[in-house]
């Protein structure tokens, strides 16, 4: 991890977003033998291990500032689907109880958190405000919201996603309180899905 920034430049310390899979299905074993008998359906599919969003700082005036940064979910393999057949991924916010994506302020008592939005298309500083982030669709259950699905078609493609933090949710904040270290955890979970 990186140090902790002194309060007075204005810029808060290292924040590190951590992937967790999650799924129900034995696909994580990127050592396992293919058994590509027919009938066994099995797929690898591979998410990053961290998205880390630098440092931050605190904008000047209450306006959008954002960082972007982008996550790939790759499907690597795509063994015996059938046409009706799909891998869907989706995504949850480990900490969260109520659907929101933040990071965490570590080491304190009553932490501050940072929000953060979830795009499944490619955003940016003009176009941000008009879009849909994925964590504030319908499209979700208790093993998170919708992010991309696979077909047999897709082996060897990715879904690229944008993470879209907002400074300006520290505008006017204290320095010395809200200063530190920040994490937080998404949960991927996998399944195969059959279509009618």
């Amino acid at each position: 991890e990186q140090a902790m920034a002194e309060p007075e430049t204005g810029d808060m310390a290292a924040v590190e977003l951590l992937a967790a899979p999650e799924s129900e299905d034995d696909v994580s074993d990127n050592n396992a033998e293919d058994d590509n008998t027919a009938g066994n359906v099995s797929y690898i599919i591979t998410i990053p291990d961290q998205v880390d969003f630098g440092t931050l700082s605190q904008p000047e005036t209450e306006t959008d500032s954002y960082i972007f940064r982008e996550l790939k979910v790759k499907a690597d393999r795509l063994n015996n689907l059938s046409e009706k057949q799909k891998v869907a991924v989706y995504i949850r916010d480990s900490s969260s109880g109520d659907g929101r994506f933040c990071l965490t302020q570590q080491g304190i008592s009553d932490p501050f958190d940072i929000p953060y939005d979830i795009y499944d298309h490619d955003v940016d500083a003009r176009t941000v405000s008009s879009a849909n982030p994925v964590n504030r669709s319908d499209n979700s259950s208790e093993k998170g919201y919708l992010l991309c699905d696979f077909v047999s078609e897709s082996e060897g493609t990715a879904q690229t996603a944008v993470l879209a933090l907002n400074q300006k949710n520290l505008y006017g904040k204290e320095l010395r309180e809200i200063a530190g270290n920040y994490r937080g955890m998404i949960t991927f979970h996998s399944e195969i899905i059959t279509t009618d």
